[in-house]
């Protein structure tokens, strides 16, 4: 016990944040996840199939069944700084200009930069510990992230929770530049997935929105995969649409 206090204590607030970035997104990924987002008037389900590339800042995203049918097929790819959309319905392959990248994804809670992970927490934020407190099994840190002055951000300031050892996230806090609380996100259902102990749900709550969030729990993921570069190829997302 002893040796993990003294561990603990000369962690730095970037030190934790990479953790959890390493923890929950490694150097690649690929994986399936369920999406579900309710609202007070109806629920939607979506099953998803990813590919994360994170050193050369590359995802694909395929909505593999939805419980409508509508989004069935359709790909999210980030390549190169670029994104892109392919729609099978209409058959057509969109670009996405950057200011759609905060814009609702697939009608939930979450942005698209939520999903294809333009803007970095450990690249695009100042942080500290502004608090911690003695939790079962260890330490939990609570964190201020500021963006840099220059970041393509809109957050005003982060407020995170992470517990340690372990760098497990336990919830988030999104504030706009005028302060006020945007949403809340909820890490729960810790287990060993991949080999790695992390949450398996997701849970994005909105500020000012009753009735409404968006629940995303990860069914499969493995790390440190090799992933072939047509995975990402903009030519071949009618393929992996079909696949």
């Amino acid at each position: 016990m002893a040796i993990i206090s003294v561990f603990l204590l000369s962690l730095t607030a970037e030190e934790i944040i990479r953790g959890v970035e390493d923890l929950t997104r490694g150097t690649t990924t690929v994986g399936t996840y369920r999406m579900e987002v309710i609202r007070p008037d109806y629920q939607n389900t979506y099953e998803i199939r990813f590919w994360d590339d994170r050193d050369k800042s590359r995802s694909l995203m395929v909505v593999t069944k939805s419980s409508t049918g509508k989004d069935d097929g359709t790909v999210f790819l980030k390549n190169r700084g670029k994104f892109w959309m392919y729609l099978p319905k209409a058959g057509k392959k969109l670009r996405m200009p950057p200011s759609m990248m905060m814009d609702p994804w697939m009608g939930s809670d979450l942005t698209n930069d939520d999903l294809v992970h333009e803007s970095s927490l450990s690249e695009d934020y100042d942080s500290r510990i502004i608090s911690e407190k003695e939790v079962p099994h260890g330490t939990r840190y609570t964190l201020e992230l500021v963006p840099h002055e220059d970041a393509p951000v809109v957050w005003g300031k982060i407020i995170l929770a992470v517990d340690m050892p372990g760098y497990i996230p336990v919830w988030a806090e999104y504030y706009d530049e005028e302060g006020k609380k945007v949403r809340t996100i909820n890490y729960s259902e810790v287990k060993t997935l991949g080999g790695r102990r992390m949450p398996a749900v997701v849970e994005v709550i909105p500020g000012d929105k009753k009735g409404q969030k968006t629940t995303l729990t990860l069914i499969d993921i493995r790390f440190g995969v090799s992933i072939p570069d047509e995975r990402f190829d903009v030519n071949q997302m009618e393929r992996w649409s079909e696949e």
